[in-house]
């Protein structure tokens, strides 16, 4: 990338010269209109959407930037360099861990999404220009005012996101963006409304958006670049800034703890809690298979296996301090350093190790340019932010991260070059539009079936507790429409023993109930399955007709490394189903020990029964 006639002192004291900014290509459009949709995209009717569509637009955006690398290439030389092999010889290593995972259809998805945020990552590291980074940059200020005005108004709940953290991470990923617009060059009036932008952002997360467990990556990015920018200028003006900072950041956790902090919000208690419980669990996972990982689709059928692992680490007296609520199935574990150790193990970890020392260069130049001051803090706002929360599992922050490394890590795209490029250049300036003549039909047609199945999939969750044999119907059309997706499938058993749980009794036939934890069981076999599929043999007497199908479960869930509550009561009911009812009591001491002694209201006619059964 060339230099814009930037630098630190420059940017600290007047504002950057970002030079004279020219009409590219239509592919610079078609990319800046992506972001927006990926930022903004909800549905129509407000009173619904699927969950997780937006991988839709990075799919566009992965075509658009594949467009941009491909007009590109006509005026210049390309070097694909170690950085890209590594990027896709990590994506090889995603795809070769399907041999491995315990999930396969889920492992096929993740490996799709891997692949966009893949070809996004290469493309635009050498096809982006400075007109193409002021084209995203507005892309994202729109985008962010869009998602502050749809939250107030209550359009598309949590402004199209459902969940606060995927909206504050949004947020805190774009607001870097912004940087782009201090150049000197830019008109005055943009450049006080980018900067009133980012104040109101920053409002908004304070007093109007309930995560606050953020307020950690304001804090974490505030002491990187005081250090990083200050450090040069003056060492005593850094360390003046950074202790106020850490103190600060002390005197917040303190101060919200317990209780609310500014507005809508809980305290941190409830958020770091159950991090921790995630983050206990998900080391365990990792420990368990160190060097090659669980492989792709691997969260939700092995996390049950290790539920509650801290309490074999530290003893059940730390339930009370550190646990808020059970985690029976987990989409991530809020840590995605953890997280990625687990899936893919130390080999994935050394091929990214590899890329960070062959971009070394770059990294340590990222002074030098608006466009690499931006970058680098968005990567590290999503550094930050990823050990407690999941940037890279949400599609508008990832996208926002993987836009932040190409800035951060430009490509090696010379315009002006004279040499004549090698026959492998040329056969490499084809390769973007082969590429996108073979997966855009495929992204269609599939981004299409992927959007109705999310769709059913939501309306299922939200009725499911009023119409659950409606809500079953719903997640049988979404499995059927996307049958990648192990969320859509692990459901349906639930959705049944909840339909037959509020009738009170069986009510679809044995063949129907076999084909439905068949389907679950793709999934992986999670203790809840497991559980329910206990419950169901038992309620229906098929128990005495499928004993190896009761051994194994029952062996399944009390030999694991940890023990689900639930696991215990559901013994405890077959040991007084087998009539043995000193084992039904250990059982349910177990059960007891377990819980704390805190029943829940849907669980204690069940325990009076055990003990009705031990005491006769």
């Amino acid at each position: 990338m060339t230099s814009q006639g930037w630098s630190v002192d420059s940017f600290l004291d007047n504002g950057f010269s970002s030079g004279t900014q020219r009409y590219s290509s239509v592919a610079d459009w078609l990319v800046a209109s992506c972001v927006v949709a990926c930022l903004l995209s909800f549905d129509a009717d407000w009173t619904h959407s699927p969950l997780y569509f937006k991988w839709l637009p990075v799919g566009a955006l992965a075509l658009s930037s594949l467009c941009a690398l491909a007009i590109t290439t006509r005026n210049s030389s390309i070097r694909f360099d170690i950085v890209d092999s590594c990027a896709l010889l990590l994506l090889g290593w995603v795809a070769a861990s399907l041999a491995w995972s315990p999930n396969t259809l889920g492992g096929r998805d993740v490996l799709i999404k891997w692949a966009l945020l893949t070809a996004v990552f290469i493309a635009l590291r050498h096809a982006s220009t400075s007109s193409t980074h002021v084209k995203i940059a507005g892309a994202i200020a729109v985008s962010l005012f869009g998602i502050l005005v749809m939250d107030r108004l209550g359009i598309a709940e949590s402004g199209s996101y459902f969940n606060q953290n995927y909206e504050t991470e949004a947020i805190l990923l774009g607001l870097p963006f912004l940087l782009i617009f201090n150049g000197t060059n830019t008109k005055p009036w943009l450049r006080w409304g980018v900067r009133l932008l980012a104040i109101g952002s920053a409002f908004f997360l304070v007093y109007f958006n309930p995560s606050k467990i953020e307020f950690l990556v304001w804090a974490g990015c505030g002491m990187f670049f005081t250090v990083a920018i200050l450090w040069r200028r003056s060492k005593l003006q850094a360390f003046s800034i950074l202790l106020p900072l850490l103190v600060a950041t002390g005197l917040l956790i303190y101060l919200g703890w317990d209780q609310p902090l500014f507005g809508e919000s809980h305290g941190f208690r409830d958020s770091i809690h159950p991090r921790l419980e995630l983050l206990a669990n998900g080391f365990a996972m990792w420990i368990d298979s160190p060097v090659i990982g669980h492989g792709a689709g691997f969260m939700y059928p092995v996390y049950p296996l290790f539920q509650e692992h801290y309490i074999q680490l530290l003893g059940a007296g730390y339930r009370t301090s550190l646990l808020t609520g059970f985690y029976t199935s987990a989409g991530a574990l809020h840590n995605e350093y953890i997280q990625f150790l687990a899936g893919f193990g130390l080999v994935g970890f050394a091929l990214i190790a590899v890329s960070v020392y062959a971009a070394r260069a770059q990294l340590r130049a990222w002074q030098n340019s608006a466009s690499h001051l931006a970058g680098t803090a968005v990567v590290v706002a999503c550094l930050v932010n990823a050990m407690v929360d999941f940037p890279l599992q949400n599609a508008a922050s990832a996208m926002l991260a993987v836009l932040g490394f190409t800035w951060l890590i430009p490509g090696t795209s010379d315009a002006g070059e004279k040499l004549a490029p090698s026959a492998i250049q040329v056969h490499l300036r084809h390769l973007p539009l082969v590429i996108l003549v073979l997966v855009a039909p495929a992204i269609g047609w599939w981004g299409y079936r992927y959007y109705l199945g999310h769709d059913a999939y939501g309306v299922a969750l939200k009725i499911a507790p009023t119409r659950p044999d409606l809500s079953l119907q719903l997640n049988l059309g979404a499995v059927g429409a996307y049958p990648l997706d192990d969320a859509f499938r692990y459901q349906l058993y639930n959705t049944l023993m909840f339909m037959e749980e509020n009738a009170g009794h069986p009510v679809a036939p044995p063949a129907f109930h076999d084909q439905m934890i068949d389907l679950g069981l793709t999934a992986g076999p999670g203790n809840v399955l497991a559980i329910l599929r206990l419950e169901y043999l038992l309620n229906s007497g098929r128990y005495k007709e499928r004993p190896e199908e009761v051994a194994k479960w029952r062996r399944q869930l009390t030999t694991n490394v940890t023990r689900l509550p639930d696991t215990w009561l559901m013994e405890g009911l077959y040991e007084l189903a087998y009539g043995r009812p000193k084992q039904a009591k250990e059982a349910l001491n177990r059960y007891l020990d377990l819980t704390g002694g805190k029943i829940s209201e849907e669980r204690k006619s069940i325990v009076e029964a055990i003990q009705a059964g031990i005491g006769r």
